[in-house]
């Protein structure tokens, strides 16, 4: 029998460059410096410890997961895509469109890992749930309003957790950081992909999204 450890899909998978069978190597290579680029910036700005073995041994070397780390490596080698486009490709209506799609990627894989950790429950209640154990101010209230905030009015929202000038129902209290990343994960897996108002705003500040969501991921990965 093939032993799969072994072979090069799984080195893909697990984005070890290390075989030198596989035929994408290279490529391989490079998206895990651009993953670990991201996972630096998370430790740094979010005081998190996942590092890429971490990621390795949680999830993509994993054998509760399944599809998780296959979808997580596809959306990681296609986010890596988007961003070396030039500036003029990547910033226009359709780029929008294929960019929600990644972004609505890693917000399937992090469902995906809480489902594991929670069993079967709502997107809001694994949110609310997770934020409970961790001993976040996101609790199912809060939850509930942003789900409402979305709905209302998607583009405003997502505008006022990326200029950090969102509030909880007590005004003077405003998410931390990592909880302003979660509420922004969770907007793009309830309404993005159904606001046509918003394209403008996700290509404009794609790449800053694009750390909030993962730094969202991170977290989960690392608090799973």
């Amino acid at each position: 029998a093939v032993d799969f450890r072994k072979t090069p899909a799984y080195a893909f998978v697990k984005m070890d460059d290390m075989m030198p069978s596989q035929f994408f190597r290279n490529e391989v290579k490079q998206v895990a410096a651009f993953v670990e680029g991201m996972l630096r910036c998370y430790r740094i700005s979010r005081a998190g410890t996942l590092d890429i073995d971490g990621l390795r041994t949680k999830v993509l070397e994993n054998d509760d997961f399944r599809d998780a780390p296959f979808f997580l490596v596809y959306n990681f080698f296609r986010l890596k895509k988007l961003l070396d486009a030039k500036k003029e490709i990547r910033q226009n209506n359709f780029a929008s469109l294929l960019q929600v799609q990644t972004i609505l990627g890693f917000c399937t894989v992090a469902e995906e890992l809480l489902k594991k950790a929670q069993g079967k429950n709502t997107w809001p209640g694994y949110l609310s749930t997770f934020a409970k154990i961790n001993s976040l101010k996101l609790n199912q209230s809060e939850v509930d309003k942003i789900n409402g905030k979305f709905n209302d009015d998607f583009t405003g929202t997502l505008k006022a957790l990326l200029d950090s000038t969102y509030a909880y129902k007590n005004d003077s209290n405003k998410p931390s950081p990592i909880e302003e990343d979660l509420l922004i994960l969770y907007g793009f897996r309830n309404a993005a992909a159904h606001d046509l108002n918003s394209k403008k705003l996700v290509y404009e500040n794609f790449e800053v999204i694009s750390q909030k969501v993962l730094n969202a991921l991170f977290f989960i990965i690392e608090k799973g």
